[in-house]
């Protein structure tokens, strides 16, 4: 029976080097379970078989040469295909950096529409802020789109407010007569609010006001600027 010699097994792997370990591997494989086989198949015929202990180690020693270049062929074609992938892989973002296509950063604003303004505070300051609104009284003065509010006794938020700042509306509600809005008599609108509510509702209203106010766009203010009034 002809056997493979370790030349022979080892002069595999410079073709491999060539390209074709995915070949050798296979090749290599087919030796093995071809060998495994014959043995099987001579031990069953002869009682003499391997007859020898040269023959013994030199089968052994055979088998051994395959299953080492199996697995160090395995460990190329394993390296070979991520070398592939890795290289594939840097061709597409070249491809892509090469058409323009930028990376988008993820905002997390998928949901908003174009030209629609995000709310600078969260939903429970809105629902808490529209609630002290109306229990603080405001709602039977001022009229605010946001709260439903319709009132004319004192000026309209909606147009008073327009472009100011938390400090402008804090102001007004704690110092209401510091500046009164022209065509409003001064002296309606109690000046109470910083003892009647906590700082943390304070707060809450200035925030919400601050907010929703001005939401007509109009900027539609006195030359005072002030909404106190009611």
């Amino acid at each position: 029976m002809p056997t493979t010699s370790t030349n022979d097994v080892l002069g595999l792997v410079p073709l491999a080097a060539t390209g074709g370990l995915a070949t050798v591997f296979y090749i290599l494989g087919g030796v093995l379970v071809a060998a495994a086989l014959i043995t099987s198949f001579i031990g069953l015929r002869s009682e003499r078989f391997p007859g020898s202990k040269r023959g013994v180690g030199l089968m052994l020693g055979t088998v051994a040469v395959v299953v080492v270049a199996t697995g160090f062929i395995a460990i190329q074609v394993g390296a070979e295909e991520l070398e592939k992938k890795e290289a594939e892989f840097a061709e597409l973002e070249a491809e892509r950096t090469a058409e323009g296509e930028p990376d988008v950063p993820d905002t997390g604003d998928e949901d908003e529409l174009p030209g629609e303004p995000s709310s600078t505070i969260d939903e429970q300051t809105l629902e808490d802020g529209r609630t002290l609104f109306a229990d603080a009284g405001c709602a039977n003065c001022h009229a605010l789109s946001d709260a439903g509010a319709s009132a004319a006794v004192g000026p309209s938020l909606d147009s008073a407010l327009q472009g100011e700042d938390e400090e402008f509306v804090r102001v007004s509600i704690v110092d209401p007569n510091a500046q009164v809005e022209q065509g409003y008599e001064p002296g309606v609108m109690p000046e109470d609010y910083e003892q009647q509510l906590s700082p943390e509702d304070l707060d809450t209203l200035v925030a919400y006001l601050t907010e929703v106010g001005g939401a007509d766009g109009s900027g539609a203010k006195g030359d005072s600027g002030e909404v106190e009034g009611g």
